[in-house]
């Protein structure tokens, strides 16, 4: 649902039961690239009712890929390539989503993912991994598919604006906190 109340001007609403939408696809592989690089960024209003794990975006599926949820007012994002690297590597920022919008990042670039709030970095990690390329799907505020990471398919509740991903680019800390202001 798009509503008139966004970060600029409109947003996309998800009512957290059954709303989401998918990205790539047979007429858009860009999700399903092979990379070593990638950035993901929005500004999200997580509803203040949302209670559990929600999901922001996901790509790649079961066995590889990159997911970016919520749960309980934190941030998570995860790395995993075909299992290669064992569990995978997830970067965590504890209780940043508190009240109103926040810009959420999750950007990887050849060995380490790192995960901001507001421009600025929480958490990294290395994952010394390239993401191989997969034949899923990707999901915006849902799960299209399956993924390592989280066991249900459990819709976001809130708004998403802005919403970007960079296959090519790890953004650099000063683009990022420019894309934040």
């Amino acid at each position: 649902t798009f509503t008139a109340d966004g970060k600029f001007g409109g947003a996309v609403t998800f009512n957290g039961t059954n709303q989401g939408f998918q990205a790539g696809g047979a007429q858009d592989t860009i999700l399903q690239n092979a990379e070593s690089v990638l950035t993901y960024a929005s500004w999200i209003r997580i509803d203040p009712t949302q209670s559990g794990t929600r999901l922001i975006f996901e790509e790649g599926g079961s066995t590889n890929g990159l997911t970016l949820w919520t749960d309980g007012g934190s941030m998570n994002a995860r790395i995993l390539n075909n299992g290669v690297t064992g569990p995978g590597v997830t970067v965590t920022a504890a209780g940043a989503l508190t009240g109103g919008w926040h810009h959420i990042t999750v950007s990887y670039s050849y060995s380490t993912i790192r995960l901001y709030v507001d421009g600025v970095e929480l958490d990294s990690k290395v994952f010394a991994a390239s993401l191989n390329a997969h034949s899923d799907n990707s999901g915006i505020g849902y799960l299209d598919g399956s993924t390592p990471f989280v066991t249900a398919n459990t819709f976001f509740s809130g708004a998403m604006d802005e919403i970007y991903y960079f296959d090519d680019a790890g953004l650099t800390a000063s683009q990022i906190a420019s894309l934040a202001n």
